[in-house]
């Protein structure tokens, strides 16, 4: 049981030079971030003219992008 609860909360963090909360914490900042982004997705799929990314002076690519760069830059061993 201390392996299996090791492995699944602790190892991982620790690859990415994070604790548990860390870790906690930037995931779901980042899980937040890809759903109210989907949602402003369905919202402009419903609604053509209303496009939420352009509202707030950016394109939902270079919001992506900058997910990615994030989620890239992240240190892994």
């Amino acid at each position: 049981m201390d392996r299996c609860f090791k492995k699944y909360f602790y190892e991982h963090p620790e690859s990415i030079g994070e604790s548990y909360w860390q870790h906690f914490c930037n995931a779901s900042v980042f899980g937040t971030k890809l759903i109210v982004f989907g949602m402003a997705e369905y919202i402009h799929a419903i609604i053509p003219g209303i496009d939420l990314f352009e509202t707030f002076g950016t394109n939902s690519y270079i919001e992506i992008d900058k997910l990615q760069k994030q989620l890239k830059n992240r240190k892994i061993d």
